[in-house]
């Protein structure tokens, strides 16, 4: 399984696993648990408040207490067949038997049929499904809790608490459609890889004012535990998202984005439409498809959320880290650049096309390959319209968003211009002549300029490493990638701080929630 954590306050874990689907949330699932919750509180104070009214204080007290009795005679009852059923099942010692693919029930047996003496450090185990007699090490056997524990909330109530019973515990709660579990101050998640009606608004109200031992597992009680402890300390909090790629990690920063967003009673700062914007342009800048993940993350970010003294969000910052930056000119084989190229060149009208001198064909680009498929051509141009209004919401101009379009349209015709060679003179220069000079067009410079900027012509670097003989060390096409990446990157930046412009306010603040979301493992 894949894992991911969320660490809120430096203290807290959360573990994502990424199973292979989920169904909707059934009776038992979060948001039943906690409807039922405020459904009796809701029931008893209405209660109350009629009996109050129609003066039949004394009679409805007896009521109450008769089946206050019935209630408690039925849990002393449950509790003894409880306790009974687990000392059967110790008595049992049943046990796991772990094993190269994983583990199996089983029953520890003391002796053989045949009374065989069992050597040093080994142990016999019976296993359920063949019943089978098997002798094995002691250290292949783990003890395994009473049914009870099958979908217990928190894995720090485990009876006995090693991998076998923790991975089975989690298997039961995943297929009661129970996706979070507490693990001591820890949250372990198992991504379902689909939407599941547990992130609403309604949702997010039920936890507010909750403390972390009234609330079930969730990454809103992350949230609220985090947002209640800097509310009571005026301290920085933090919430760490670790794991492998695919696991979560970043859809649960937007979980936890939009509580934040939505717990203060007052916030115009942080809207939803905003961070609906945010996630939309940093997936496609930052996002792309590798064998593990169809739109994993790519960069590492780092949100603020800065509140006042009453709570209410004041202020937001974003920083991020490109740690894989060399993607746009090399990919691992069989996958793509990322997002934005391929949305670029099927989301373009034809009049920005022109503009851009896109209109022609991009065959022989190193850096990709255009979209050939009509659905998935569409569904990138859709995305791209998407990513002009996501623009507009955080204020970015008409003129700004031109500048990112031509600079994006400028590393397509050096993709095209491909590799550089030495030309009669010994200067490196482009390949393809014509996707130079449309590459200095959408730059706004002229071919020499660019051509000065990729390949150090004239430089004074240039000049000595060439008196010293050392200029055919000098890989043209290495000086060329080097160009495109560190446009590609500032390109990225500038995005980020257009985004920080809109949700940076300056306001003093009393404290922040920090979020951390870092790219998953590929292997």
């Amino acid at each position: 399984m894949e894992v991911s954590h969320i660490v809120p306050y430096s203290c807290r874990i959360a573990e994502l696993f990424v199973p292979n689907q989920i169904s909707e949330v059934k009776s038992k699932g979060v948001v039943h648990q906690w409807s039922r919750r405020q459904t009796r509180v809701s029931e008893f104070r209405r209660d109350n408040r009629s009996v109050r009214e129609n003066g039949i204080q004394s009679y409805r007290t007896s009521i109450h207490w008769q089946i206050g009795d019935l209630r408690q005679t039925v849990c002393n009852a449950r509790a003894e067949d409880q306790v009974s059923d687990e000392r059967a099942w110790l008595d049992a010692e049943r046990v796991w038997l772990v094993h190269r693919e994983g583990f199996t029930s089983g029953r520890q047996v003391k002796e053989s049929d045949a009374g065989e003496p069992l050597g040093e450090g080994l142990v016999r185990v019976r296993i359920d499904s063949n019943d089978e007699v098997v002798q094995v090490e002691e250290d292949d056997v783990e003890r395994a809790n009473p049914p009870s524990f099958d979908k217990v909330e928190d894995l720090a109530q485990l009876r006995y608490l090693n991998e076998s019973s923790v991975l089975n515990t989690l298997r039961h709660r995943y297929g009661n459609n129970l996706t979070y579990t507490y693990a001591g101050p820890t949250l372990i998640s198992i991504n379902p890889c689909t939407q599941l009606p547990i992130y609403s608004a309604k949702i997010i109200n039920m936890f507010k004012g909750c403390r972390l031992e009234d609330m079930p597992p969730h990454i809103y009680s992350i949230g609220q535990s985090a947002y209640r402890t800097l509310l009571y300390t005026k301290k920085d909090q933090s919430v760490v998202l670790l794991g492998r790629s695919g696991s979560g990690k970043t859809t649960n920063l937007r979980h936890l984005l939009s509580y934040f967003a939505m717990v203060p009673a007052e916030n115009k700062v942080l809207t939803t439409d905003k961070l609906n914007a945010i996630h939309s342009l940093m997936e496609s800048f930052g996002n792309a498809r590798t064998l593990m993940n169809s739109n994993a993350t790519r960069y590492s970010q780092l949100f603020s959320v800065d509140f006042d003294h009453s709570g209410a969000v004041v202020s937001g910052s974003i920083q991020v880290m490109m740690l894989e930056r060399s993607r746009v000119v090399r990919r691992p084989e069989g996958e793509p650049n990322f997002n934005i190229f391929y949305e670029l060149t099927a989301g373009l009208d034809s009049k920005m096309k022109r503009e851009m001198l896109l209109d022609t064909s991009l065959e022989g680009c190193i850096l990709f390959t255009p979209l050939q498929r009509q659905d998935e051509r569409t569904v990138a141009s859709q995305t791209f319209q998407k990513l002009r209004a996501a623009a507009k919401v955080l204020g970015v101009s008409s003129e700004e968003w031109k500048s990112i379009i031509s600079v994006l349209s400028g590393i397509c015709h050096l993709g095209v211009a491909g590799s550089a060679s030495k030309g009669t003179s010994g200067r490196p220069g482009f390949k393809q002549q014509q996707a130079a000079h449309k590459a200095a067009h959408c730059l706004g410079v002229s071919l020499e300029d660019l051509s000065r900027a990729v390949f150090h012509i004239d430089s004074g670097t240039m000049s000595r490493r060439a008196s010293r003989g050392e200029i055919s060390a000098l890989d043209p096409a290495d000086m060329l990638e080097s160009f495109i990446v560190g446009l590609y990157t500032e390109v990225f930046n500038i995005l980020v701080s257009l985004i920080n412009r809109s949700i940076n306010t300056g306001a003093q603040s009393a404290a922040s929630v920090l979020l951390v979301d870092t790219p998953g493992f590929q292997n």
